[in-house]
């Protein structure tokens, strides 16, 4: 193996005795042989392991080390030298599977004990025939070791033996019978195409071909067209919003998911006792350390005030909002008084796209936790209703509802704070606290980033009316959905007779805020008692259940 290079100085670390065994300090240059680079790996008292630019690492002998290094067949380069590989080259080698590398580290191998004479366990004519193909390649494309590459994957007779129209013919069978709506079984696809070839008269292809030609044939596009851009979801190649940045972020509060879900439990009246309708939680994760930021309960379905109470009770308890919050395209997260809020503080809303749910799997795998741990072990569980045909009155989930949503309250945060905070997360290998408690101390406190929960940010998360203003009354006050309200300041005011604006608590019917006379004035229904820690929808259920027997004594 001849070297064409000049000696530019360069040396191998010397060798150290510190034992019987000889150990070489590992360069961090690499060494030029063949054409390519290696890297040292291992050095032992008998053997030397080097690993090239693509492929599997080659183990020589020392004494062959030390030979070929004396030849100036193999030299130490700087760390910054380019590759001498071609392009031409590298391809070859980056087509070629590692046990095809396997097998030329081997033939190299048996080649250089034959040149020193040693005894190979190859046959003398193989080592032979190997170096003629070394040489060969050498010459040609500057690099032997691909004279050394065996051909097996190449061997065999590749011409198509098919009839080009009988193939255009099951191309276009497949084309007008498999990628439709009706999703006919490939069997039936099959007998069509043989009935067109008769007709035709061409010979059909086999069925074992058939099937092969239709494997390739079943994309994502065609699986779409069969049964449906959803149900061809789970073949789709996954996607990311951003590969560059880390998935979950690099610190707490950096991205945060925010969606609800239906939980699987009915809840009852806390008047009459009898069961209403399974509530809605709106949940805010962090996807760094999974631990969840917020989480509200009610019986409206999917909202901006669900949203805005969600954001108010991260805040209220611990001060901040997340950098980022990815959501879906629901309309709630496109409302004015949510992109608002977000904007005031600082918050990038990112969207997901629409109808992949794996992009916010960190979410979605917490609402079947919690549905699996929580909801699965309490009265009025609605596992039974999944297979309604089986369900009897003794399972009957609105008979053995018990939970109001008042207590349900306040069980379903002791969960998510406590218990779901504290266990071992299998992605984190550690609790969503530890993890939390990790990155604040690695990422810092951030105290730019601190919201105070004072009166002005409840003020900003709660929602305004149809309209947004409420007509004053000097004596009786304002109007809002349907419910006087109060408050002491009112009499006198120079608004009196003009419409103010006006925000209510969503949750909380017994509150609402006017601005009157330049300032915000909390204001109190005339049903406090009634309405006191009701939201909208609850106290429409009550007001239902209320109306029902009126409406049948009606009818009587």
């Amino acid at each position: 193996m001849e070297n064409h290079h000049e000696d530019d100085g360069r040396r191998f670390p010397r060798v150290v005795s510190t034992s019987p065994a000889l150990h070489f300090s590992l360069p961090s240059a690499p060494l030029a042989w063949n054409g390519r680079l290696w890297w040292m790996e291992r050095v032992e008292e008998k053997e030397v392991q080097l690993r090239p630019e693509i492929g599997e690492s080659l183990v020589l002998t020392l004494a062959e080390f030390e030979r070929l290094k004396g030849e100036s067949a193999l030299w130490m380069v700087g760390a910054a030298t380019p590759s001498p590989m071609t392009p031409a080259v590298r391809q070859i080698l980056l087509h070629a599977s590692p046990r095809v590398h396997r097998v030329a580290n081997a033939r190299m191998i048996q080649m250089l004990a034959y040149a020193r004479g040693e005894p190979t366990t190859a046959s003398r004519r193989s080592v032979q025939r190997w170096w003629r193909a070394y040489q060969q390649a050498k010459v040609e494309r500057e690099c032997g070791f691909l004279g050394l590459l065996d051909r097996v994957a190449a061997r065999g007779n590749r011409t198509e033996r098919i009839e080009p129209a009988s193939l255009q013919l099951l191309e276009t069978a497949l084309q007008a019978h498999y990628a439709a709506p009706q999703s006919k079984s490939a069997t039936a696809v099959y007998r069509l195409y043989r009935e067109q070839c008769a007709k035709q008269g061409l010979p059909p292809v086999s069925e074992r071909t058939f099937y092969r030609v239709r494997a390739q044939f079943a994309t994502n596009e065609v699986e779409a067209k069969r049964r449906g851009r959803r149900a061809a979801y789970t073949s789709q190649p996954f996607s990311w919003i951003d590969q560059t940045a880390p998935r979950h972020g690099e610190r707490p509060f950096a991205l945060a998911h925010l969606d609800h879900t239906k939980l699987d439990i009915i809840l009852v009246s806390s008047l009459t006792g009898k069961p209403l309708d399974r509530p809605y939680a709106t949940f805010l994760t962090d996807a760094y350390s999974r631990r969840i930021l917020a989480c509200y309960l009610t019986y409206d379905p999917p909202s901006y005030r669900s949203v805005m109470m969600a954001l108010r009770i991260c805040v209220q308890h611990h001060q901040r909002l997340p950098q980022e919050c990815l959501v879906d395209r629901d309309p709630e997260f496109g409302s004015v008084y949510f992109e608002t809020l977000l904007t005031w503080y600082g918050v990038t809303k990112k969207e997901r796209p629409p109808a992949q749910p794996r992009v916010g799997s960190v979410v979605e795998r917490l609402f079947g936790t919690t549905t699996t741990q929580f909801l699965h072990q309490l009265l009025g569980n609605t596992q039974a209703s999944r297979h309604p045909r089986q369900m009897t009155r003794e399972i009957d989930p609105r008979r053995l509802a018990v939970w109001t949503l008042e207590r349900f309250s306040a069980r379903l945060p002791e969960y998510v704070y406590e218990v779901y905070d504290q266990l071992d997360h299998p992605a984190l290998s550690q609790s969503p606290r530890e993890a939390f408690a990790q990155g604040m101390a690695l990422a810092g406190m951030r105290l730019h980033r601190l919201i105070p929960y004072s009166e002005e940010f409840p003020i900003l998360t709660c929602p305004t009316t149809r309209t947004g203003h409420a007509k004053l009354d000097a004596s009786r006050g304002i109007v809002v959905n349907g419910l006087r309200y109060w408050n002491p300041l009112m009499r006198g005011a120079s608004d009196t007779g003009r419409p103010v604006p006006v925000r209510y608590e969503p949750f909380n019917m017994g509150l609402v805020y006017a601005f009157v006379d330049g300032q915000w004035l909390t204001c109190t229904a005339d049903t406090f008692l009634l309405v006191q820690g009701r939201s909208e929808r609850e106290w429409e259920l009550i007001l239902s259940e209320w109306r029902e027997p009126c409406l049948i004594q009606r009818d009587d």
